[in-house]
């Protein structure tokens, strides 16, 4: 075992992805024709999507717990059903705010420059 507190040795499975990522980005779809280079490209978005995932989900996850507790319930169930019978009608502000922020996570994952558009892809 390394000396940290993980439980595998390096490279992280993060760090693999991020490597075959910028391997296929970098030197693959550069040799390809059409329509070849379009579905390898696609490949490339799929491998940052998992790596964004793998990094951002721990964090994402305590967040959304934290948010669904400030709501009083506790799962995404909990909170769609406390909806339809309208038991959120008078906090409209407080679910707004969780559900925005709910998607702005999944879209840090999905497709971040929608975010930030200067940001480096």
């Amino acid at each position: 075992m390394s000396g940290t507190d993980q439980p595998y040795d390096p490279p992280s499975a993060a760090e693999l992805l991020a490597g075959l990522r910028d391997f296929f980005a970098d030197e693959v779809v550069p040799a390809l024709d059409e329509p070849l280079r379009y579905y390898v490209r696609v490949a490339v978005g799929v491998l940052a999507q998992v790596s964004r995932e793998l990094s951002l989900a721990p964090e994402h996850r305590e967040a959304h717990a934290r948010r669904l507790r400030r709501l009083e319930v506790t799962s995404d169930h909990e909170l769609a059903d406390a909806i339809r019978r309208g038991e959120m009608d008078n906090r409209f502000e407080e679910v707004w705010t969780v559900l925005r922020a709910d998607v702005e996570d999944k879209v840090r994952v999905s497709n971040p420059p929608i975010l930030d558009p200067d940001a480096p892809a």
